[in-house]
């Protein structure tokens, strides 16, 4: 399950962030605090360069082995996600009026979807520069893309909040780990094949994929339910009944 590369490298900085977290709690000042979150999320991206740069040339597959799949290179994202959750802990209230603004929203909206490009098309920056590209592509570019994307959710009034906060959502997230673990050996052994067979007999494109991703999203969802019912639940009360 070599996937799994980022469930172990989210336990690691799960097993940090407290010491983390006590640091962030001796600062004086909301001013230290962001300044040291933004200071450390940086700091990711300079490592990555530094890391290319000391050790280049890379082929494309020894880059991802060495930067993408690395706590040591890929903590951005998740010290980004402290960092929302610092500023939307300490500001929530100004910050949501001065999104009210259309003016406001778009100063957020328009860097997120300029970094949405870039994650979808990493060639523009042209097939030379990829392996650069991938340095802030792989960190940087996606903490600014998700948290631009959460904070006009978080203080957004129209109908794509309300649907998002649906409770079933909540429902389904508790099938998280089980649907990420499942979902590559559905899409490989069971979907790939029927999908396959279908466009080999000339059915168009148009309808294998979405009908794929349907599937996909259902089976993956189905499998997770099970993991959760039989493995997941009796873990956790395993878990309470030693806690107790």
């Amino acid at each position: 399950m070599f996937w799994g590369w980022s469930l172990a490298l989210e336990e690691q900085f799960y097993l940090t962030v407290p010491l983390f977290l006590f640091l962030l709690s001796r600062l004086r000042s909301d001013r230290a605090r962001a300044t040291l979150l933004v200071a450390v999320w940086l700091s990711a991206l300079g490592i990555r360069l530094w890391y290319y740069y000391a050790h280049r040339p890379f082929t494309d597959l020894a880059l991802y082995d060495q930067v993408y799949f690395r706590t040591k290179t890929r903590f951005d994202p998740l010290v980004g996600g402290i960092f929302l959750a610092f500023v939307q802990h300490r500001w929530r209230e100004p910050l949501g009026r001065w999104l009210e603004h259309p003016k406001n929203r778009a100063i957020i909206a328009l860097p997120t979807l300029v970094c949405l490009w870039f994650l979808l098309d990493p060639l523009i920056a042209g097939e030379q520069n990829q392996q650069m590209a991938h340095l802030f592509l792989w960190g940087t570019v996606t903490s600014l893309f998700y948290m631009g994307t959460l904070l006009l959710l978080l203080h957004g009034h129209g109908w794509l909040p309300r649907f998002m906060s649906a409770p079933i959502f909540r429902r389904i997230a508790t099938l998280g780990y089980g649907v990420y673990l499942v979902h590559i050996p559905v899409a490989d052994h069971v979907l790939v094949p029927i999908a396959k067979r279908y466009y080999d007999e000339k059915t168009p494109m148009i309808y294998v994929w979405p009908l794929s991703v349907v599937a996909l999203v259902g089976l993956s969802l189905a499998v997770g339910y099970v993991l959760h019912i039989f493995i997941e639940k009796p873990s956790l009360r395993l878990r309470d009944r030693l806690a107790g």
